[in-house]
């Protein structure tokens, strides 16, 4: 209710500004050019309010949860990665950055605050750089319709993040993405803000972000080619190469402080490296790529179109000769991120095409947006006051408003939601704390780390491990299982197939509305063969599902 007050007065002052903006600043200039240097700030306020919704929805997802466990566990002592016959098995396929990047969770008291912690980090890492790099940019700073245009060319840029459905997700669920594209976007920033030859120390702070960037989702090291090839164009060819062994150089030092923090190297590699690449393909290699980099071109054909035109006119109005690339990179260092996301091409199809990946990892479209947006900004900047650059502010203003007039209908939804605590993680959480070392929850480990103090295997971890062909041995599974084990408890429309696999004797089914003793069954009871799936398409009142000893 804080936050919603804190949203609500941010969008009254917002409202009021306008007024006060548009009657009284700068009354020499056009009424449309009043009207949106007024109405920009109100446009911010609800993208600010865009992002805080997704924040206060993240509870509701198991899998955000399980995503943090590592992070909290690391800071309670457990390591992050281990060999296949030790440990609790979680969902630790990607790099140690992400959970450094999460590490901050563990700061809350139960999981609904950790995890609106974590929301808050991943949404930030999306947003808060490309925030950063617009307010930097070089422009007439006393202008105030190039102070408006910053901040509608931001409100586009991460407005647009929520327009496709990879980059959304990336957004709205707590993952690797977000941290990784993050830092890259940071590293790229730093290159992009040099006024002139660029330093050692600029350099090897780019670096460093772009090397931890990399290990924090691994797709990321496609975007290096993209930064080395813009540096050398830019700046010189020289520096590239020093870029280049920095980032070497700091990928050699983050491995062996990962490893030596988190675990160990052997066994990082093993859980970030061999899992994943003896995960299966979706289908048939060829059919599955072509079908993939069909989805990518058509979900970026409109930025790649965007952008057309400024490539073109730049182009057209100097030579082709390398000498000239070369002044084009330097004077539009947008272009920085438009070679990122070509680069990206190859990273973004590998992280979707096999078992488990997503749209989500379509990084190109993040990078090819900021590209977009950055171009846009160059352009309408470095105009002259005029009817032309109204129109062109005008036109951006409108296409923001569209943008964030897309998501009105999940801004409302604040008005009617209910308390962020009222999820399945706190749920579970408080019936783990009130039966110790009794309960188990399958998909839920973050719940029974804060009630317990111990880490359980996570379902789809040991999925993970078993498609991978690391099946855990059963004195091994049962060693990171509740002492007392009474309950095995997941919610109905998960699927729970490879811990129950692994307890036998838990062969007592029944759906349950809430978490409460005596369960009350609202179906009746049956056995559960544990060698078969539960059955996903039975009655169900989107309660839980029980299974007990006999």
């Amino acid at each position: 209710m804080i936050l919603l007050a804190v949203l609500f007065a941010a969008f009254c002052a917002a409202v009021l500004f306008a007024f006060h903006s548009y009657f009284r600043t700068g009354k020499e200039r056009p009424a449309e050019e009043r009207f949106v240097i007024a109405v920009t700030p109100l446009l911010a306020v609800l993208m600010f309010m865009q992002l805080s919704y997704s924040v206060m929805r993240m509870p509701d997802r198991d899998w955000n949860a399980a995503r943090i466990t590592p992070s909290v566990a690391w800071t309670m002592g457990y390591d992050v990665y281990y060999p296949a016959t030790e440990g609790p098995i979680l969902n630790t396929l990607y790099g140690p950055g992400t959970v450094l990047a999460f590490a901050p969770s563990a700061l809350g008291t139960d999981p609904t605050s950790a995890i609106l912690i974590a929301g808050a980090i991943n949404v930030g890492s999306m947003s808060l750089p490309l925030l950063l790099l617009f307010l930097i940019l070089k422009s007439d700073r006393r202008d105030l319709s190039n102070r408006a245009l910053r901040w509608l060319c931001w409100v586009l840029t991460c407005g647009s993040v929520y327009v496709y459905f990879g980059t959304a997700y990336a957004i709205t669920s707590i993952h690797a993405d977000a941290p990784a594209m993050g830092m890259m976007v940071l590293a790229a920033t730093i290159i992009v803000m040099a006024s002139g030859e660029l330093s050692v120390r600029r350099l090897a702070l780019s670096a460093f972000l772009a090397a931890l960037s990399c290990f924090t989702k691994q797709i990321e090291v496609f975007a290096l080619p993209g930064l080395f090839f813009f540096i050398g164009l830019a700046f010189s060819w020289r520096c590239a190469f020093i870029y280049a062994g920095l980032v070497a150089g700091w990928a050699v030092a983050l491995a062996i402080a990962f490893g030596m923090a988190m675990g160990g190297f052997n066994d990082m590699m093993f859980n970030i490296v061999e899992v994943p690449s003896l995960h299966e393909w979706k289908g048939p290699k060829l059919s599955i790529l072509i079908k993939s980099g069909i989805e990518l071109t058509l979900s970026s054909v409109f930025l790649l179109f965007l952008l057309l035109p400024f490539i073109c006119r730049d182009f057209h109005r100097k030579g082709h000769r390398l000498s000239d690339i070369s002044e084009s990179c330097f004077t539009n260092r947008w272009i920085v991120f438009a070679f990122i996301g070509i680069t990206m091409v190859p990273g973004s199809l590998m992280g979707e095409v096999k078992v488990g990946g997503m749209e989500n990892s379509y990084h190109t479209l993040y990078y090819l947006m900021i590209a977009a947006g950055l171009a846009l900004f160059g352009w309408v900047s470095a105009m002259s006051e005029g009817e032309q650059k109204r129109a062109a502010l005008v036109g951006i203003y409108l296409i923001a408003a569209l943008v964030i007039g897309i998501r009105v209908h999940g801004m409302l939804n604040l008005l009617r939601a209910r308390s962020v605590w009222n999820n399945t993680q706190q749920e579970a959480y408080e019936f783990a704390k009130a039966h110790p070392n009794q309960t188990m929850f399958p998909w839920n480990p973050l719940s029974t780390l804060y009630a317990d103090g111990k880490v359980y295997h996570f379902e789809y971890g040991v999925y993970d491990r078993v498609f991978a062909g690391f099946k855990p041995e059963q004195e091994h599974f049962e060693k990171h299982i509740p002492e007392d084990l009474t309950y095995i408890i997941w919610r109905h429309r998960r699927e729970c197939f490879q811990i129950p696999q692994h307890l036998p004797t838990f062969n007592q089914r029944a759906n349950v509305s809430k978490l409460e003793l005596p369960l009350r069954t609202d179906i009746e009871q049956s056995k559960h063969d544990p060698m078969e799936p539960p059955e996903l398409n039975e009655p169900s009142i989107g309660g839980w599902m029980v299974l007990t000893r006999e």
